[in-house]
């Protein structure tokens, strides 16, 4: 094994980076995590912050304090900020030679900073996680069907999205990404379904607590945004269930720290993941499948992912239609051995498949060269034109767009057969 120097940054996505610095510490290799800034559901962090990371951290916060009209004081911190980006690219370059980027961002935001990893030999893997890469028109952060839309504001973020796309494109050595969230991707890409989830989940307790009353089926459901994962749509079906005669305790959880999410979980029957997933098994499902706890989870790529996964690399969770999530949760309330062979294979998946250890090992297959054929993605092979909503709403989005701004506002000339997809399926009669 090649004696890497790794250096992974600067957003945390529900202990996707931890886990992965753990692993290649547990190698006998150098790997450094950094984070600009800490988690909002107090994710694990590094153990340490850097100074200059701590700095930037202190001169942000001021900056961000300072009033607009002392605009000498708030230049000095602004030109400061960037200073110490700038440090923190020679520093990466100095002592690292593969840096794993997340979220698409890194010190600067610059094609002058991937230039120069270029120059000096630093191989770079991006890692998409969803908003990061979809088009802003597709998600949910934009688009949900609460939110009054600004089409110039989607038009204009559009743009900027595929820009930032391209420029990773052309100058990172490796991108990681998932098929349905890869519209403005022009080319190819690892799955990020076969390199797997590495979080380094810590048990609240030293194993999933046993459910000691059967009166009634504990269901959980954690939104990080109500409205993107389509809670209020996830309650009325409870409720349904509920008028119905079935005994369910409903405990939704939103903006709590991490710890009292797993700690819910232990003590959950099943979980209720969101009504309009493109993946089977998001962060939430992978940490129920580590205490053995099945999920359901609606997507409209329930039945597309099966031409891109082989059976065995897809994870195991009751993945339907949206609109077939209220038969899915009461078949998961009535069927108890059906749960709880769910859970059992959930578990088995990620244990045998997505460990830590596994995903690591991966990650080092990249990093040498070393890649099999079926990890790649072809982004010419989708014809995905779902969003993160229903899809009366998908098609509405569409249908404006191109109204207000053209077809080639939707930034897909790239692919003219998926632009015609959306065109076409813009066009179809959909029920609300």
């Amino acid at each position: 094994m090649k004696n890497y120097k790794i250096l992974l940054g600067i957003h945390e996505i529900a202990g996707y980076y931890n886990g992965l610095e753990s692993e290649f510490k547990s190698f006998g290799l150098k790997a450094d995590f950094v984070t600009l800034q800490d988690h909002r559901f107090l994710y694990a962090q590094p153990k340490t912050t850097p100074f200059l990371i701590s700095l930037w951290r202190k001169s942000a916060n001021l900056r961000s304090k300072t009033p607009k009209s002392q605009f000498f004081i708030k230049s000095f911190y602004v030109i400061f900020n960037n200073l110490l980006r700038a440090i923190m690219v020679l520093r990466a370059v100095m002592f690292y030679d593969v840096i794993i980027f997340s979220y698409g961002i890194t010190f600067t935001d610059s094609s002058l900073e991937l230039l120069f990893y270029n120059i000096f030999n630093i191989k770079t893997i991006f890692v998409f996680h969803g908003t990061d890469c979809r088009p802003p028109y597709l998600s949910g952060k934009y688009c949900h069907t609460d939110t009054k839309i600004n089409y110039s504001i989607i038009k204009k973020n559009t743009r900027a999205q595929k820009i930032k796309i391209k420029k990773i494109e052309k100058y990172s050595s490796i991108i990681i990404n998932h098929l349905p969230q890869a519209q403005l991707t022009q080319k190819k890409f690892i799955n990020f379904l076969i390199m797997g989830l590495p979080a380094n989940i810590k048990p609240v307790t030293n194993q999933a607590k046993k459910i000691t009353s059967k009166n009634k089926i504990k269901i959980l459901h954690c939104p990080s945004d109500q409205n993107i994962k389509g809670s209020h749509e996830i309650k009325t079906i409870i409720n349904n269930l509920k008028e119905r005669g079935f005994k369910i305790e409903f405990i939704l959880l939103t903006n709590v720290p991490h710890s009292e999410v797993l700690k819910q979980i232990q003590e959950c029957d099943f979980i209720i993941d969101q009504m309009y997933s493109c993946t089977p098994m998001p962060g939430l499902v992978f940490e129920g499948a580590y205490f053995g706890k099945p999920s359901v989870i609606g997507g409209y790529f329930y039945n597309q992912i099966h031409n891109f996964l082989e059976k065995e690399d897809i994870p195991p969770s009751l993945y339907v239609h949206p609109k077939k999530l209220e038969d899915a949760i009461e078949k998961m309330v009535v069927d108890e051995d059906y749960r709880k062979e769910l859970g059992e294979k959930a578990n088995r998946f990620i244990t045998e498949k997505w460990n830590t250890t596994q995903v690591a090992k991966r990650f080092l297959r990249l990093m040498s060269g070393d890649i099999p054929t079926k990890w790649w993605c072809n982004p010419n092979t989708s014809e995905y034109v779902h969003g993160g909503f229903p899809d009366w709403r998908t098609k509405e989005i569409i249908r404006n767009m191109i109204d207000k701004f053209g077809i080639e506002s939707l930034e897909l000339g790239h692919n003219p057969k998926l632009e015609k997809s959306f065109h076409e399926f813009s066009l179809t009669q959909s029920n609300k």
